[in-house]
């Protein structure tokens, strides 16, 4: 039979360490003197060894792990009808009379439910519920319960409020739980020890105390919104945790020896300020010590703060995040980690700590947690309904379901399509691998942009920020190296050093998006090259030797030196980046702000049809004229499509893809052994694998295949050519065609370049009237066309592409069209 350490039968209820509460620490006492007491009659019907035996007959259904908790429990206690029928008789008689009690209740209601008698009929009450209510199909309803948590061997029983107020008889006693939770709580603990000792006699020698979690019904509250006026009410809220400090053992029961005369004192019960009473007298020899403590009956509690944080998403506009200091305690102990999302239902109340006077003391607000729930978000693959995945698999079933998602990326963003495909391959991610089970290879794909002012890069990171659930937003300007991986805090009460977690700690699994990232000094940009490739944040500060995890996706943006970038020059003259930093990023994407007519018509038509459709007063069916893509998917709609993809695809490579990912790392390698910009290392042929995995969980494969390869390739050598200058960018262009433009129609990327040089020469010539003759030789439209390295011949001018478009051909060196068709 396991039993537990001296340190671990700390199984007091009320926070009395950290409040103080004389009343509380009473009630504590009661319970660890009250003990469920069975009849002369049912002590003497059968032996322990019987017992366990008859149990084993019964339980001949389960399995042998259950079996072998029951053992340890001490048997399932079956009593005889007629005993039975005596202890219904005897719970019915105290029932009967409890109306009356809470009848005479008075204000105030604490104190009156302080009252022996009332916490005897609330604890008969409550465990005649666990005893005997049953559910719709006439079965016990928390027999099951109570099983798998001696199996377990658990101290928590998992009640539900709406179950308690569906029984008449509870209704009073979840409306004391609501207001007097700390008073009422002891007794449903106690309740709950003595149906478990009903059933399983020997279970005390496990666990001396029993706990009821439930979480409280009604709306969240906000970090916020608490006030003194919820003080030692049931509150719940939401929020991150941020920090998570060692567990401390509380002393609850002090117990120590006389070292002259050997004589055991009393116990001492802790007071409210922490201390046991230090003027002692040895009854036997009247000394005042030295006394020694016993540490065999000593008892502590295990405890232990932990910050949780308001989430980014519910915040009003101008707030700031707060946090609050939540005490878990007993079983609630290492249950939680910081950058989990949880469900705290807890009791607030107040911490103190000595100012800098002696005398002086400062309070802070505090959480004593009844219950917590970790939380997922809403659009995560756990809670996903099966129409959702049905919608799901439907979507992934059309071939041009990557193209989809990418067009979905931030639909208010015109342009930079090559952004979006790097901020899709992003969010989705590739497969984290481990080698010989021992070194790891991230899966996470890094994302940085660099370019110009105002070409919507900080809008990309806000619009990243609102597609994933559990996401970091600093900038860099207000960004240190301990501020994104771990800091060394000492504890304000206890005095120890602490670690907290930073930004890419708290965003494990998440995303890490950074702003601003050029403003940060280059020994705070050091400081993260171990998470982003690593993805571990290693500390050894303090005594302390941690390492935490950090897997998550960075997401930065950044802005060239002097505030232009200069096509002339390569990314790394006109960024001050390291090379170890740029080459951790698997996507760098150059973004320029260049005037072009074409571009910027289509742009500003596009910001005027946004701004039109978010007005609050914008009507659907007021202009029809023009209609919204049927090919951009709802975002909720791809927030699932994310989660569901990332949880349950884990693509593979075939060795026919990896020879051609191979061949495009070889020369791309060759080329750009000459080039003075970002090096093409062999980091960028793990970020071909891992984009070409993140398209395989786009289309929902187990196994990538050449149109995975091709995105993972193209997306890759764009992101290199983008770094260089303007001169070697053409030369690179030329090599690597077949690799940028894979699988495309170039009769149709010709006549888009034709497209955009008519339209230029359109705006170039206003003195022409509209519908007026306009042409252009065959000799511009191939310097259009010249970095796709193809010659324009008769095959184009026939294809049926042509011939649908208002262009016309005479044969010769002409093309011609008329003024304002092409718009």
């Amino acid at each position: 039979m396991s039993a537990l350490s001296d340190d671990d039968e700390s199984l007091h209820d009320g926070p009395e360490s950290l409040y103080g509460d004389p009343e509380v620490e009473d009630d504590d006492i009661d319970d660890d003197d009250d003990s469920y007491e069975y009849t002369p009659e049912e002590r003497s019907s059968r032996s322990a060894e019987d017992e366990s035996e008859g149990d084993l007959e019964e339980a001949r259904d389960l399995s042998e792990a259950e079996i072998a908790g029951l053992k340890r429990a001490g048997g399932i206690r079956r009593p005889r009808a007629r005993e039975a029928d005596k202890s219904r008789t005897r719970d019915g008689d105290e029932l009967a009379t409890l109306d009356a009690v809470i009848g005479q209740l008075r204000s105030p209601l604490a104190r009156e439910l302080n009252k022996k008698e009332v916490l005897d009929h609330i604890t008969c009450l409550f465990r005649t519920h666990l005893l005997q209510k049953r559910d719709s199909h006439n079965i016990l309803l928390y027999e099951e319960r109570i099983r798998n948590m001696c199996i377990d061997q658990q101290q928590s029983l998992q009640v539900d409020l709406r179950e308690m107020l569906a029984d008449p008889s509870l209704q009073h006693i979840c409306e004391f739980v609501r207001v007097c939770p700390k008073v009422v709580f002891p007794a449903l603990n106690q309740a709950a020890k003595e149906a478990v000792l009903r059933r399983y006699t020997m279970y005390a020698d496990t666990h001396n105390k029993i706990f009821v979690r439930f979480e409280a019904l009604g709306s969240l509250s906000r970090i916020s919104d608490v006030r003194i006026g919820h003080n030692n009410t049931l509150l719940k809220f939401e929020g991150t945790v941020t920090k998570r400090e060692r567990r401390v053992h509380n002393l609850q029961v002090l117990y120590e020896t006389c070292l002259t005369c050997k004589f055991s004192l009393d116990p001492v019960v802790q007071t409210a300020d922490h201390q046991p009473s230090k003027s002692r007298k040895c009854p036997l020899c009247q000394r005042r010590g030295p006394f020694e403590l016993n540490q065999c009956q000593t008892v502590f509690e295990n405890s232990q703060v932990v910050r949780v944080q308001e989430n980014s998403s519910s915040l009003e506009a101008g707030r700031q995040a707060r946090q609050i200091a939540v005490i878990v305690q007993d079983d609630l102990v290492n249950s939680v980690r910081p950058g989990e999302n949880v469900i705290v239902t807890g009791i607030p109340g107040n911490m103190y700590k000595y100012g800098p006077d002696v005398h002086s003391l400062q309070f802070y607000r505090c959480v004593e947690a009844v219950h917590i729930a970790k939380t997922q978000d809403t659009s995560s693959g756990y809670f996903l309904t099966e129409a959702d995945k049905a919608e799901i698999h439907s979507l992934a079933a059309s071939p041009d379901i990557v193209d989809r998602i990418v067009k979905s990326i931030a639909p208010s963003i015109y342009g930079h399509p090559l952004i979006k495909k790097g901020l899709a391959a992003a969010l989705f991610g590739g497969e984290p691998k481990k080698v010989n089970g021992k070194h790891s290879i991230r899966g996470d794909i890094h994302m940085l942009l660099m370019g110009d002012p105002g070409t919507a890069k900080s809008q990309f990171l806000k619009y990243a920020q609102k597609v994933t659930p559990r996401h970091v937003y600093v900038t860099g300007q207000g960004a240190s190296s301990v501020g994104l991986t771990a800091c060394v805090q000492q504890d304000s009460v206890t005095k120890e050093w602490t670690l907290q977690g930073g930004a890419m700690v708290v965003a494990d699994q998440g995303v890490c998006l950074i702003d601003e990232f050029d403003k940060m000094s280059e020994q705070d940009r050091k400081g993260i090259h171990e998470p982003m490739e690593q993805q571990t944040v290693s500390v050894s500060k303090a005594g302390l030797n941690v390492t935490l995890k950090a897997r998550c996706t960075v997401v930065a943006a950044a802005n060239p030196v002097g505030g232009r970038y200069v096509r002339t020059r390569t990314l790394k003259e006109n960024v001050n980046l390291a090379d170890s930093i740029l080459s951790r990023f698997d996507i760098i994407v150059v973004v320029l702000d260049k005037p072009d007519p074409v571009a910027d018509k289509k742009l500003a038509d596009h910001v005027v049809d946004v701004h039109e459709r978010s007005h609050p007063d914008y009507s659907q069916g007021a202009d029809n004229s023009e209609q919204q893509d049927l090919n951009i998917m709802p975002q909720e709609m791809l927030r699932k499509y994310i989660a569901y993809a990332k949880a349950n695809v884990h693509p593979q490579l075939r060795a026919e893809e990896s020879l051609k990912l191979q061949k495009a790392y070889e020369l791309a390698r060759d080329a750009a052994k000459n080039s003075s910009a970002v090096p093409f290392a062999p980091r960028s042929f793990e970020a071909m694998i891992r984009i070409t995995e993140a398209s395989a969980k786009m289309r929902l494969r187990e196994y990538a295949d050449e149109q995975d390869c091709d995105m993972g390739i193209s997306v890759v050598l764009e992101s290199f050519v983008s770094c260089q200058n303007i001169t070697n960018q053409k030369e690179l262009r030329k090599q690597f065609v077949h690799f940028l433009h894979p699988g495309s129609d170039y009769n149709a990327l010709i006549l888009h370049k034709l497209q955009e040089a008519s339209i230029r020469l359109e705006v170039g010539l206003p003195e022409i009237e509209p519908h007026g003759a306009m042409f252009m030789t065959c000799s511009e439209l191939q310097a259009e066309v010249e970095e796709l390295c193809v010659t324009i011949g008769a095959e184009f001018f026939q294809s049926p592409a042509f011939g649908a478009s208002p262009f016309a051909w005479d044969k010769g060196e002409l093309i011609t069209w008329s003024k304002g068709l092409i718009r």
